[in-house]
Formats: structure tokens, C-alpha cells, sequence
């Protein structure tokens, strides 16, 4: 099964609306996921011999998870510091947060759990580097373009 653990954010707020403006005209993902979320851990997979082993595995996950967010107003109040983008199949621009020392500490916690329970990271994913795609693109003049505006929407 594959997974992966992010945080979204309120819809009413207006950080939320000026990103999900920038999704609508520079995400070519935004239809299928128009929900904002900020990956903490990429993409992982995990097998389980049985279902009731899967859901134990969810529930401790779970109970770590919300162990450490319980509380926890950064993780509401999240900024960022830049714009990066990559080129690739499909070109990505993201925003880069500012991750508060006690998101960090979360991340590593439920790293180091993940970890210990055997899962395997997707490829070619850095699990210590959150970020937010805010825009995608098949196309490179797209792509040019939308960083572009985020440079200047997200300055």
C-alpha cells in the first residue's frame, strides 16, 4: 500500500485563497487534487501479512502523529521563504517553508518510526525537504511562465 503524510490548511484563510489562486491557472493537478497539502514524509509503501497488522500499524502511526501536533500552533501558522521549481518529466514549482523546530522534530520522529517499520521511500524523494507545489507542467514555456508570476505573487 502506498501512503504518505502531509498537512493541509484551512480553505478560509487568505494565505490559502492566494495559493489556490496560483493552482487554478499553473497546476495541471489541480482538478484531481484541488485540496493544498504540504508533504511532511513523501510517498512511502509498506506491506502487511495481515489487515489487522495494517491497522495497528495506522493507529500507532496515528497516535505519534497527533502526539506531536496536539497543541502545536505553528503548524497553523506556517510561512515561506522561497519559490524553487524542477524540471523533469513534468515540471514542478513549489513554495519552501519555514518549518518550525517542533514540525521538524514531528518529521523525524515519524521518519525514524516509518523507518524502523520497514517502509520504503519512493525514489528520487528527499524526506528531510518539504515543500508545496503550487504549479506543474508538461510544457516548458508553461512552466517559465508560472514561475515567473509565483516570483512575483510570492515576493
Amino acid at each position: 500500500m502506498e501512503y504518505f503524510i502531509g498537512l493541509t490548511f484551512d480553505p478560509g484563510s487568505i494565505h490559502t485563497k492566494k495559493i489556490e489562486s496560483f493552482r487554478k491557472r499553473f497546476d495541471s493537478k489541480f482538478e484531481k487534487m484541488n485540496r493544498l497539502q504540504l508533504t511532511v514524509l513523501p510517498p512511502f509503501t509498506i506491506d502487511f501479512a495481515k489487515k489487522e497488522d495494517e491497522a495497528s500499524w495506522l493507529l500507532d502511526l496515528t497516535e505519534l502523529l497527533e502526539g506531536h501536533l496536539y497543541g502545536l500552533e505553528s503548524v497553523s501558522q506556517i510561512e515561506f521563504n522561497g519559490i524553487t521549481f524542477s524540471m523533469g518529466k513534468k515540471g514542478v514549482v513549489a513554495l519552501t517553508p519555514i518549518i518550525s523546530f517542533d514540525l521538524h522534530h514531528c518529521q523525524e520522529s515519524l521518519y525514524f518510526f516509518l523507518k524502523e517499520s520497514g517502509v520504503k521511500f519512493s525514489k528520487n524523494k528527499n524526506a528531510g525537504t518539504p515543500l508545496l507545489p503550487i504549479g506543474r507542467s508538461d510544457c516548458a514555456e508553461d512552466l517559465f511562465s508560472a514561475i515567473e508570476t509565483a516570483k512575483i505573487e510570492f515576493s
